[in-house]
């Protein structure tokens, strides 16, 4: 079975792809700072921060990594909705 990981898998996006690459017959991974988000279903789940230099130990093995993840700083959101 082919194996990925998912980066940001908490967010809503990774919410819907995970239980879509599971149909696909993919073992699919959530990596994500925060716990697995509650109805998700049964996947294994890492809680990591993309942004740690050891995450590779996380990935080893994967036929692919599905990076998902980002970073939002809400002051920057302020400032484009005010212009």
């Amino acid at each position: 079975m082919r194996e990925v990981v998912v980066t940001g898998a908490a967010s809503h996006l990774g919410r819907v792809l995970l239980p879509r690459l599971r149909a696909a017959g993919w073992s699919v991974t959530g990596l994500d700072r925060a716990a697995p988000p509650a109805g998700l279903g049964d996947f294994p789940w890492v809680r990591a921060d993309v942004r740690d230099p050891d995450l590779g130990r996380h990935l080893r093995g994967a036929d692919a990594v599905l990076h998902l993840a980002f970073a939002v700083q809400c002051r920057d959101l302020g400032r484009r909705a005010t212009r």
